[in-house]
């Protein structure tokens, strides 16, 4: 009897170390480097800094030029946004108009192993400091990438006639005639789906009515403010007229915030009204675009949104606000 009771607790005790060591085979089999378990061992950055967006999401951001290199392949969520186009000055009659917001990329890289990777981040466009149109918002850039660098377009600066194009449109302004707002310019993103893959957001710029109120930029949410959208009555002589607002950017679920929206036309004066006229001032679409000017001094897009400056009449028009790049490296 005793002699059965030992080798019966040797038998147990063996079927309990064999299912400890196959257990100990399974999970060591099934550990893999994911988005839930990377940590800061498994990567290096120059420039950029980490931070959590909650407490179920880090990311690094990414305000100025960089690197980064990760030890172990890992797949991504990505946030890639260009320079705001800068908004236009018109010192006649009419408003000038707005700048558009940067392009938006949003979706998911695939980084490579021991690849570095360079971050380029394109700042705003200037607005203008004279009559005269504004500038193009700068490309934000990753390189490193299989198939080509992935570029996100600037914003298109604001125009005192047709609004020039970008990642979306800047407005226009009518200067003898009505113009139309700037169109786009095609992101490039790597037609490589297995490691890549990016939808990109940006539209055109609102045109502007002749003596009217000035184009509204367009935005990653869709295009800029037009005539109608902000102006006020018909064109009569010494009426005022609104700018018209600019166009709200995308909204990035992951921290729902907003990014490249377009920059607010100004206000315009047929037949010619006083700078201080009590015209409403246009505002800038969420995603950091700036407010036209009412007569008065407009605002600058906000930085590391690429949103569009507002447009101006009289006065220095707003600058596009820079571009940013934001990888999640923990996502649930």
């Amino acid at each position: 009897m005793f002699r059965i009771l030992i080798i019966s607790l040797i038998t147990f005790m063996i079927v309990i170390i064999v299912f400890l060591i196959f257990i100990s085979f399974m999970n060591t089999s099934l550990e893999k480097f994911t988005n839930d378990d990377v940590n800061s061992n498994n990567f290096k950055i120059t420039n950029g800094f980490q931070y959590d967006i909650d407490n179920i999401t880090s990311a690094i951001k990414f305000t100025d030029n960089g690197f980064i290199t990760f030890n172990k392949n890992i797949v991504c969520q990505v946030l890639i946004v260009g320079g705001g186009g800068g908004g236009a000055r018109n010192d006649g009659s009419e408003g000038g108009g707005g700048g558009g917001g940067g392009a938006v990329g949003i979706g998911t890289i695939n980084f490579i192993k021991d690849r570095q990777y360079t971050i380029i981040i394109g700042r705003g466009g200037n607005g203008a400091n004279s009559h005269g149109n504004g500038a193009n918002g700068v490309d934000t850039i990753i390189r490193g990438c299989d198939g080509g660098d992935i570029i996100l377009r600037g914003g298109g600066g604001g125009g005192i006639t047709t609004g020039l194009d970008g990642g979306s449109g800047g407005g226009g302004s009518g200067y003898g005639q009505d113009y139309f707002g700037g169109s786009i310019i095609t992101s490039s993103i790597p037609l490589d789906t297995s490691n890549i893959n990016i939808n990109v957001y940006g539209a055109i710029g609102g045109y502007g009515r002749n003596a009217g109120g000035g184009g509204g930029g367009g935005g990653g949410g869709g295009a800029g403010g037009k005539n109608g959208d902000g102006n006020i009555g018909t064109l009569i002589p010494n009426y005022p007229h609104s700018g018209n607002n600019g166009a709200d950017g995308i909204k990035w679920i992951i921290n729902n915030e907003y990014y490249g929206g377009g920059g607010g036309g100004a206000s315009g004066c047929y037949g010619g009204c006083e700078r201080d006229n009590n015209t409403k001032q246009s505002t800038g679409g969420l995603g950091g675009g700036g407010a036209g000017g009412n007569r008065k001094i407009p605002s600058n897009g906000l930085q590391n949104t690429g949103g569009g400056g507002g447009g101006s009449s009289y006065n220095p028009a707003g600058n596009g606000g820079s571009g940013i790049v934001i990888i999640c490296y923990k996502y649930l």
